[in-house]
């Protein structure tokens, strides 16, 4: 009979390992009520991003070195950790958290010292905040499903120019800039450019979620003086002009910055709209700082996957690229 293998983990040695990292989570880890972006798990703890498991690993040998108890390897070190407490993260660099969660995680962190009450009072705080922003992400939703509804029912499936108040529907819209594309672009390594300063192309877009549409206004840098608020008004009276489905009741969804949208001109805008007839109401809905993710965005990250793949050089290259990008994306150049 051969003897036990002596690389073998014993239970203490297991122990040893979740007890450290626990408590090493006890100490920095932020926890955070709701769930953390890009992670599919509730009851997350998120250790601040200069908290490798290397550098974990190391404290755990630092803290062990002068025990009598035997340490694991680097590699069984991070199996055990993967295996038993997958709910200790460390975040990522950039990690898309709003500035409230970072505010409030921050206060959370440094109570950790303190009364429970304390403790407890800061988490309530943030679960508040969280949720705030479920109740506007699920107010977005459900009328996006709605919309969808609208146009199923009414057969609806191409964006055209209509006369206004010529179909009694409510129909939901969303629109948002996206980042600058530069000109020409090539997916290769790329030679010598005769131009010191490649040529800027903005884009705009406006969704209607309802069919699955996108109209991309690509803004050559001559035009494109800024991105405010006539910018703004501009693409929008456009798209109802040329595109609009002649819906009474308009619902709009932007993000929350306000020199673009949240402002007095926007809602002039839509206030002279409905006075004017061409609709007998529109909802202005905006989404929460920090969470502002939605259709355009999905729409606009399809567009740059095909841009980043081609070579183009021209307005007419990107043209084809950003219809060719997806059946949801159209070009509309000014």
């Amino acid at each position: 009979m051969q003897g036990q293998d002596s690389r073998a983990l014993l239970f203490e040695d297991i122990k040893c390992v979740i007890h450290f990292i626990t408590s090493y989570a006890e100490d920095h880890a932020l926890i955070l009520p709701g769930r953390v972006p890009d992670v599919w798990q509730h009851g997350v703890k998120l250790l601040p991003s200069s908290s490798t498991k290397v550098v974990v690993y190391k404290s755990y040998l630092k803290a062990f070195e002068d025990t009598d108890y035997r340490h694991v390897s680097e590699s069984a070190f991070r199996k055990l950790w993967l295996q038993l407490l997958p709910q200790i993260l460390t975040a990522k660099p950039m990690t898309g958290l709003c500035w409230q969660c970072q505010h409030n995680m921050m206060l959370i962190y440094r109570c950790s010292n303190q009364p429970d009450a304390e403790k407890s009072a800061r988490i309530r705080e943030q679960e508040e905040h969280l949720r705030v922003v479920q109740m506007e992400r699920c107010l977005y939703k459900t009328i996006v499903k709605a919309a969808k509804d609208t146009a199923a029912n009414l057969g609806l499936q191409q964006l055209s120019a209509n006369n206004p108040c010529s179909r009694s529907m409510v129909m939901h819209y969303s629109f948002d800039y996206a980042q600058q594309v530069h000109l020409p672009s090539s997916p290769m390594q790329p030679g010598p450019l005769y131009f010191l300063v490649p040529r800027k192309w903005g884009l705009f877009g406006v969704c209607c979620e309802a069919i699955s549409k996108q109209i991309n206004f690509l803004i050559d840098e001559a035009h494109l003086v800024s991105k405010g608020s006539n910018a703004v008004i501009s693409f929008l009276d456009f798209f109802f002009t040329r595109y609009g489905l002649g819906e009474t009741n308009t619902s709009l969804h932007c993000d929350n910055c306000a020199g673009q949208n949240k402002n007095r001109f926007v809602l002039w805008y839509c206030a002279w709209r409905v006075l004017t007839g061409q609709h007998r109401s529109i909802s202005l809905h905006f989404l929460v700082a920090g969470y502002i993710k939605f259709a355009p965005d999905w729409c606009f990250g399809l567009l740059k996957q095909a841009f980043r793949r081609h070579k183009v050089s021209s307005l007419t290259d990107l043209e084809t690229v950003v219809n060719n990008s997806a059946g949801v994306n159209q070009a509309r150049s000014l």
